[in-house]
């Protein structure tokens, strides 16, 4: 009879043990899936392009802010603006946290920065054919075009 016992204390121990790991893995899940996240950790912008970045999962207010308001903005709602070749950090805060994405702008121009003292330079007919896009600039042709 005693050896029934400690039996039957061992199976119930190991049924208890089991049934804590997987509580503890179910929980752990839990709190991972719930967790908020931003929608991208890495963005690729051409310039004057927008974005809008979402965190998944925020019980509270998500303030935005940009590590380079020359390079990109973004508005309380998370639109991202491309405003200048370069790399920002966007960092979303929530619930304590810090969210961030690196957004890297380029633009479709062999170089320049699209102003009238550094304009964007126009080298191929591809590059000549995407200046509509950007009615605001100013370019400068540097290779004759067919």
């Amino acid at each position: 009879m005693r050896a029934t016992g400690r039996k039957s204390f061992r199976m119930f121990t190991a049924v208890l043990l089991i049934m804590m790991l997987v509580a503890t893995s179910v929980g752990t899940a839990l709190a991972a899936e719930s967790a908020p996240t931003l929608s991208k950790k890495e963005l690729d912008l051409k310039v004057s392009k927008t974005y809008t970045l979402k965190v998944k999962n925020a019980d509270s207010k998500v303030t935005w802010s940009s590590s380079d308001k020359a390079v990109v903005t973004v508005s309380s709602k998370g639109k991202v603006t491309a405003k200048d070749a370069g790399t920002a950090t966007v960092t979303a805060k929530v619930d304590g946290k810090k969210l961030k994405c690196k957004v890297t702008v380029t633009n479709d121009f062999a170089d320049g920065r699209g102003t009238k003292k550094d304009p964007f330079q126009v080298k191929t007919f591809s590059q000549l054919k995407k200046i509509k896009n950007y009615r605001t600039k100013h370019f400068v042709q540097i290779a004759d075009i067919d």
